[in-house]
């Protein structure tokens, strides 16, 4: 370091135990006013409880509702055992107040929040060239946001010192 940005890509903060930490290490890496852009799992994915619900799995539907920790199933490359791995779900202000004092949430965007998760596209394939449009005007909406498979999240670097 020092550097001019920072990106995290696909839920890897998901698995962190010690997110308050990273942040300061991140912060002592950033200038102030740098931004860091992640990609975050969110807690509730609206498609994923609708999608185990109609399915009377419950339990798979609301598997991400829980506050602590919990196991998720990764997949795996082709002739691979999946694995697990212990993960936690976050709400975008959870998430945000775990970067705070040295973070600042900028923009928060849901995504997708009408369109399938990838897991589910191929059972929908119509779903986001129809949801598309929709879809970019309201994933930034506050409830909205919270909704999505995954919650992109802009912070910028604060003057706060580590």
């Amino acid at each position: 370091g020092p550097f001019d940005a920072a990106y995290s890509n696909f839920g890897p903060l998901n698995c962190e135990p010690q997110l308050d930490q990273v942040a300061r290490g991140l912060a002592e890496l950033l200038p102030a006013t740098a931004p860091f852009l992640c990609s975050v799992m969110n807690r509730v994915c609206a498609w994923e409880i609708a999608w185990g619900l109609a399915r009377a799995r419950p339990r798979e539907g609301l598997r991400r509702l829980g506050r602590g920790w919990s196991s998720a199933r990764m997949s795996a490359g082709p002739g691979e055992a999946a694995s697990t791995m212990p993960v936690r779900y976050y709400t975008p202000g959870e998430f945000a107040r775990a970067w705070a004092p040295y973070f600042r949430p900028e923009i928060i965007l849901g995504y997708p929040v009408l369109i399938p998760p990838p897991y589910l596209a191929g059972r929908f394939p119509r779903a986001a060239e129809r949801l598309a449009g929709l879809e970019r005007r309201v994933r930034g909406w506050p409830g909205f946001r919270s909704l999505g498979d995954h919650f992109l999240m802009i912070l910028r670097r604060t003057e706060a010192r580590p």
